[in-house]
Order: C-alpha cells, then sequence, then structure tokens
C-alpha cells in the first residue's frame, strides 16, 4: 500500500493486480486455461470466415477449430471481449452468424471449450458464450481471425 496526502492528511492507495487476462475469467467457475489465444496488437482488423466445405450442413468442432487453423491467423477470447466491448462497430449483417474464436482453449471436467458471440434479440446486443468443441458448428457459424490484408 502506497499513500497520498491531501491537505495535509496522508489517505491510502490501493495497488490493483490484475489476476487473469480474461474479463470473463472460467478459471473462477473452476475451468482449465489449456490455451490462451493472441493478445490483441493495437490496429487488429478481423475477419469471418466459413470453414464448411461444399455440401456440409455442420460439422464437429474438432474439424471446425482444425480447418480454422488451417486458414491460419485465428484469434481467441481476447478478441471476443473486445469486440464485446465495441458491438457499436459490429456490422448488422452479422447478426444472423455465430462468430467462433477457436484459439483460447478452456478445459471443463473432460470437455475442451471456446468461445463464441452471438445476437441476442431479446438482449438487442451481441453475447459472450462458450461452447463445447465436441459439438456440432452449423453453416449459422464463421471463424474469426485476423485480416492480415488491410
Amino acid at each position: 500500500m502506497e499513500n497520498a496526502v491531501l491537505d495535509n492528511a496522508v489517505l491510502p492507495t490501493i495497488r490493483l493486480y490484475w489476476k487473469s487476462p480474461f474479463r470473463f475469467d472460467k478459471e473462477a467457475d473452476g475451468w482449465k486455461l489449456r490455451k490462451k489465444g493472441p493478445d490483441i496488437d493495437r490496429g487488429d482488423i478481423l475477419r469471418f470466415d466459413p470453414f464448411l466445405e461444399e455440401g456440409e450442413l455442420q460439422v464437429l468442432g474438432n474439424i471446425m477449430t482444425e480447418r480454422a487453423r488451417k486458414l491460419g491467423d485465428t484469434v481467441g477470447q481476447h478478441h471476443a471481449e473486445r469486440l464485446l466491448e465495441q458491438q457499436i462497430n459490429i456490422p448488422d449483417e452479422l447478426r444472423p452468424y455465430i462468430l467462433v474464436f477457436v484459439d483460447t482453449v478452456w478445459e471443463h471436467g473432460d470437455k475442451q471449450i471456446i468461445s463464441y458471440l452471438s445476437w441476442s434479440s431479446e438482449l438487442m446486443g451481441w453475447t459472450l458464450n462458450f461452447a463445447c468443441v465436441e459439438s456440432e458448428f452449423f453453416n449459422n457459424c464463421l471463424v474469426s481471425r485476423l485480416d492480415r490484408q488491410n
């Protein structure tokens, strides 16, 4: 603890410590962080890409994750949380889609968990959610990646 002086009175100050790199820290729920994912760099631009191949309506999350990583420049929960804070900048045309962030991986029991953003018409805003990698991901899902072309 440090002290500050105000009108000759000594007042306490408190140093804040950042325990978790995540705003939505799932370790508080007993989850284990298996892969943190990339940090945010100033000026990061995100893009959202489909991952299904022709004729597919859905695939398991582990297949989606593998395909996303082959595309490269995948991002994780840091980017999801930052985008959630700036959701006014998310174009309305993305509302029908689930934006998946594959590069942060949590473990809960024997399940691998990743994050995603989805539009809630009830809340009139985007929400951060978590899904098991073993779940099915459908054609309304897009993988979130860095756009290195802009």
